[in-house]
């Protein structure tokens, strides 16, 4: 118990230093957290603070973005998950628009910022307003032939926006999670989100962090409670009916992690039903990636996942 007690006061006084800095996603999350040096193993992959001295926090858009890029070039808009923020793109960031090639915008969602206050449960933490938050900000952004590059709730927002808005990309690149997922996954998947649910409803950080710390997220001091409010779907969910899947007519790169925790990943842990594999695969230039990594392969396994997007990019 008490060796319990000292590892909370802990992450209380980490979690409390880390909200006093300014520009946390730049400052904190973009280097410590997200980018892992690929250099060291691709020297085409500059160093982090070169990469960083370039990026532009917007805090003048509807949702914050951080940017990179010439804004005429054509544009990768970037939509992330639980617990994280903008900055998990760092790695995609260095590889498509530290040079130029790529204009990159990354939104962060509401109540995922750490230097940001909450948001308005009633009118802003439901899926429906984060969509619309998200296309007027992709709009103040006068994207160039978007690409939408999404990852776990980002995901679902993604594969919404383009039932709704057809217009706002071309194509879509998205990683780990699909359609509904299979009956395996569903009692694991019940019981993070319970834990995930409990964090929203106690105000409890513990709960929340030590469910990104198990599932071995990036950034698990990042996963306050306040981040969990996707899990309450008494509230996310208000007003919304999703759509099982993407539209068949638009181009789908899906890009899944095969390990979890450091093992083979089983059934029971996939994000993604049976048939959503042969779902991606019908669709226009549909290609279907198995990655050597975990939920957050683009963060951890940077140079293979860069690469397979370059391939896919290049490949119409």
């Amino acid at each position: 118990m008490c060796r319990r007690k000292n590892i909370l006061l802990t992450l209380g006084l980490h979690l409390c230093a880390v909200y006093a800095h300014e520009d946390s996603l730049l400052e904190v999350d973009f280097c410590q957290y997200y980018y892992r040096n690929p250099a060291s193993s691709e020297p085409r992959y500059p160093d982090c603070s070169d990469v960083k001295a370039k990026v532009v926090s917007n805090e003048t858009r509807t949702l914050p973005t951080l940017e990179l890029g010439e804004p005429g070039a054509k544009a990768l808009f970037f939509i992330h998950g639980w617990p994280d923020n903008a900055a998990m793109w760092a790695a995609q960031f260095a590889h498509f628009c530290f040079n130029g090639s790529f204009y990159c915008v990354a939104v962060t969602l509401a109540n995922f910022h750490p230097d940001f206050p909450d948001a308005d449960p009633d009118k802003e933490l439901k899926i429906t307003q984060q969509l619309i938050e998200i296309h007027q900000t992709m709009l103040e952004a006068h994207l160039v032939d978007p690409t939408l590059v999404v990852h776990d709730w980002g995901s679902v927002i993604g594969y919404e926006m383009l039932h709704r808005y057809p217009a706002v990309a071309r194509q879509i690149i998205s990683f780990d999670v699909g359609s509904t997922v299979s009956s395996e996954s569903w009692k694991l998947n019940l019981t993070y989100q319970e834990q995930n649910r409990e964090a929203w409803q106690q105000k409890n950080d513990s709960k929340s962090v030590g469910s990104a710390i198990y599932w071995e997220a990036p950034a698990p001091l990042r996963a306050t409670w306040r981040t969990s409010w996707p899990y309450e779907y008494n509230l996310s969910y208000r007003g919304f009916i999703q759509h099982p899947y993407p539209p068949a007519s638009v181009p789908l790169l899906f890009l899944w992690g095969n390990m979890t925790r450091g093992e083979p990943r089983q059934a029971n842990t996939i994000f993604f039903g049976p048939h959503w594999l042969d779902f991606v695969r019908s669709t226009p230039h549909g290609r279907v990636v198995e990655v050597d990594s975990d939920h957050w392969m683009h963060v951890k396994s940077p140079r293979f996942v860069n690469n397979a997007i370059s391939a896919w990019l290049n490949g119409y």
